[in-house]
């Protein structure tokens, strides 16, 4: 038996409180996370407005379904690290580490080379109004530029939670998250550097954060970063594993954030007002959102150890508390929407016309909590068993198949317009629920394990 002191056991505390206390550095790390993007739109819609809101929210799209481009090699490293790490294997982590960087560096470098090439044409194809253009275009640029930074600092934060550090992640965020708010309000407020002024700050912060999570593994993981260049050559045998495990899930969250980008031309073409509205309302619905993603992170991984642990009862059995614990939080969330839409929304924008239609928006986008708290929660079992290509299926099912066809149907065949958008936005993840469901009640995915041992075996060391 091993004689490491764990925090936490997942295999043998409460499940109920073991789950929560589990999920809480998760839920104020995202918190972190969303206000870290949050912040931009609330000190860009006060001091550019309508205009700004729009630029900012459709460029984030753009850039999010760049960075999850990136993700593969990040998660993918996670789960590698994670099972190096149990079985004490620091040569396996440092190989690993050095392999995904490298991925992460050369799709980084491709992917900004791209978006910048081709920024007009991609600003073109969303139907960026005309009134907000000019202030996509700076913040797409600057952002697109910096790729390498964001997808270093999401590596090496996949690194530390896959030898299982849910906290250190959680404080380079809270550096990052105030960092940003300081050169925000300097870059946007007071030097009035609109939308561009706030991807330099979100750059600026983002390098902060980077640098201490840098320092950080230097000395407490020794070894794992070096400025050897012969660690960071491409170890076959393991970028094929990483990508195999890590692709399905880049993959998942870029249609996703594609299908955000092909939903946000349909409200576009209805002007600045649409376009501030939704960007308002998802910054929202994307905060109530935060502690149901967080439980289901805590769940993929408590189900996980519990079934590497051959305790496939006590798996299942942490899944029915994380629906229930999820569908408590959607409650909360909705109701906090329904009861105070307004204030929540005049944080983002003082535009009276842009109120109303926020208001309206959010109102539509809250239904999404509920459909969320089961999808969220029934698909991470299969993400804990590593059928990942499952879990993919689920989410373009929610995010690029149901969003996008519902959205189109309730707006252009039932003439329900803007109302129509935000219907189908709300209840996109209904489908997807009831599929993962399904498969989760089905139990097949007890017969699964996470990675094959020939396939670890075929990633010799050296």
């Amino acid at each position: 038996m091993s004689t490491k002191q764990e925090p936490l056991d997942l295999t043998t505390c409460p499940i109920t409180s073991g789950l929560l206390r589990f999920s809480l550095p998760f839920l104020a790390s995202s918190i972190l996370q969303t206000l870290y993007s949050t912040v931009d739109t609330i000190i860009v819609g006060q001091f550019v407005g309508s205009a700004g809101l729009a630029a900012v929210n459709n460029v984030s799209f753009i850039c999010n379904a760049a960075s999850n481009i990136g993700l593969g090699a990040s998660a993918g490293s996670a789960v590698m690290i994670a099972q190096y790490f149990g079985a004490k294997n620091d040569e396996g982590i440092h190989r690993t580490v050095g392999t995904a960087l490298s991925i992460s560096a050369i799709t980084a470098v491709v992917i900004s080379l791209i978006v910048c090439l081709f920024a007009n044409p991609l600003l073109t194809l969303i139907r960026i109004p005309a009134e907000a253009r000019e202030e996509a275009y700076g913040y797409l640029m600057i952002r697109a530029a910096c790729f390498l930074i964001s997808f270093f600092y999401n590596s090496i934060t996949s690194f530390l939670r896959g030898m299982g550090d849910s906290k250190r992640p959680l404080y380079f965020s809270a550096v990052a998250s105030v960092a940003n708010i300081f050169l925000d309000l300097l870059f946007v407020g007071g030097f009035s550097w609109g939308a561009a002024g706030a991807a330099l700050a979100t750059e600026i912060s983002e390098v902060f954060a980077l640098i201490w999570a840098f320092l950080y593994l230097k000395k407490h993981q020794p070894g794992m970063l070096t400025l050897d260049p012969k660690q960071y050559r491409i170890h076959k045998p393991t970028a094929k594993l990483v990508l195999k495990i890590g692709v399905p899930s880049s993959f998942q969250y870029v249609f996703i954030d594609l299908s955000f980008v092909f939903v946000n031309a349909i409200i576009n073409s209805y002007g600045v007002i649409a376009a501030s509205a939704v960007a308002v309302g998802s910054k929202v619905v994307n905060l109530s959102q935060v502690g149901i993603s967080a439980l289901a992170t805590g769940v993929g991984t408590m189900s996980g150890q519990n079934i590497g642990a051959g305790k496939p009862d006590r798996a299942e059995k942490t899944v029915r508390v994380g629906v229930r614990c999820a569908l408590a939080v959607a409650v909360v969330m909705f109701a906090i929407i329904q009861a105070i839409p307004g204030p929540l929304v005049r944080l983002f924008n003082s535009d009276p016309a842009a109120l109303e239609e926020s208001v309206r928006c959010l109102r539509y986008l809250s239904l999404m909590a509920f459909p969320s708290a089961f999808f969220f929660i029934y698909v991470a079992i299969s993400t804990a068993v590593g059928f990942t290509t499952f879990s993919m299926f689920c989410h373009v099912l929610d995010g690029v198949v149901v969003r996008v066809v519902l959205s189109l149907l309730l707006t252009k065949v039932f003439g329900m317009g803007l109302v129509g958008v935000y219907l189908g936005m709300g209840l996109a993840p209904t489908l997807s629920a009831i599929i993962a469901g399904a498969y989760f009640y089905s139990g097949k995915w007890r017969s699964r394990k996470l990675l094959e041992s020939k396939e670890l075996a075929e990633d010799p060391a050296g």
